[in-house]
């Protein structure tokens, strides 16, 4: 009984709180719809319009993005081109870079070759000077021998004496052979040169390309382990042009002596003395040579090395066949061994005759 009276006076107090609060959120309802949605036509075009604004505002961001992603794209296309081009610039310069590898090493065997050459001619003109030295000997002794036994005239017409004609041949020979040797002397130096000018400019390149080489180290020192063998090898023949002509101007004034030299003992200790100097010009000029690696200062003193050897070893009867085939204006010098000889001499004949005034005036 109490349940039910308690049941009925509950449904009764809802029956009079509900409207009220049906009321109250009807209320709240239509409030916040109402300031949600736009009731009138104002807020609606107003509604619109910042929806608008709101579209134009993300389609602007957006295409500031597209643009963008576009310069990126174009950036990247120029690039890729760009290096697309240096990479074709590289592998034309590499191509070049192993083509002048190839010529030069080429250059370097044919060095190789002539330097063997060189050497194998170095050689032979060793032999040439052994065997002149040796006839040079035997001609010494076969004349202290003649000059003990047989009387002063006798012994000289006993030996074989050549024409002047053979002797003027001869030493033409021996000339043309010199010069022959000179211009091929000439002709290495001038390829050398042009090696050398042609692997600095290939360096020049490679420097300016940065693009470097892994056998460059390695070239250049056999290029200039070449260099230095082709310089000795020209050293030693030209010293060896030098002992040859010396030895045999020796041995024509052997043959061509007319009584009036000097002896025997006083000719052998001009020689050691001659040859004395000419061992210690040689290592001076070879000492100068190494300090300052000038094959033209060598190659000079060389020259006047073999000048003045030839021009105290020899006498005017020697000399007149180079007088003959090679006549030069007075006061001219083409710096061949022809006009060295030449000066040499012209110098010895000057001291001479001043040495012979002063003793006269004494």
């Amino acid at each position: 009984m109490y349940a039910s009276l308690g049941f009925f006076i509950a449904g009764l107090l809802a029956i009079a709180v509900i409207p009220a609060i049906w009321r109250r959120a009807v209320r709240l309802t239509r409030k916040a719809v109402e300031a949600t949605t736009p009731m009138t036509l104002s807020d609606t075009r107003a509604e619109i319009s910042a929806i608008r604004a709101a579209h134009a505002v993300d389609y602007r961001r957006l295409e500031k993005v597209a643009e963008g992603l576009r310069a990126e794209l174009t950036e990247s296309r120029i690039a890729r081109d760009r290096a697309a081009s240096y990479a074709k610039t590289v592998a034309s310069a590499q191509d070049i870079r192993e083509d002048e590898l190839r010529e030069t090493l080429a250059r370097n065997e044919e060095q190789a070759r002539r330097i063997a050459e060189l050497e194998a001619q170095v050689a032979d003109f060793s032999d040439q000077v052994r065997e002149l030295e040796r006839e040079i000997e035997r001609r010494a002794a076969d004349r202290e021998a003649t000059a003990g036994t047989a009387p002063t005239g006798e012994a000289r017409h006993a030996e074989p004496v050549l024409s002047p004609e053979v002797a003027a041949t001869a030493n033409a020979a021996l000339l043309a052979e010199i010069t022959s040797l000179e211009s091929e002397n000439a002709s290495l130096r001038d390829k050398l040169k042009k090696a050398e000018e042609t692997l600095a400019a290939a360096q020049a390149q490679r420097r300016e390309a940065s693009v470097p080489l892994t056998t460059d180290r390695a070239l250049r020192e056999q290029q200039k382990s070449l260099d230095n063998k082709l310089f000795d090898m020209e050293a030693r023949y030209i010293a060896a042009q030098a002992e040859i002509t010396r030895l045999t101007l020796q041995l024509e004034r052997y043959e061509f002596d007319d009584g009036e030299a000097e002896s025997a003992s006083r000719k052998d200790d001009r020689i050691a003395q001659l040859e004395a100097s000419n061992e210690a010009l040689r290592r001076s000029i070879e000492a100068k040579a190494a300090a300052t690696d000038d094959f033209s200062l060598l190659r000079e003193k060389l020259k006047d090395v073999a000048a003045e050897l030839t021009a105290g070893l020899a006498d005017e009867e020697d000399l007149r066949p180079l007088d003959e085939t090679l006549p030069i204006a007075a006061n001219e010098d083409d710096g061949s061994l022809a006009s060295r000889i030449r000066l040499v001499r012209s110098r010895l004949s000057e001291n001479s005759d001043s040495i012979a005034a002063s003793a006269t005036k004494r």
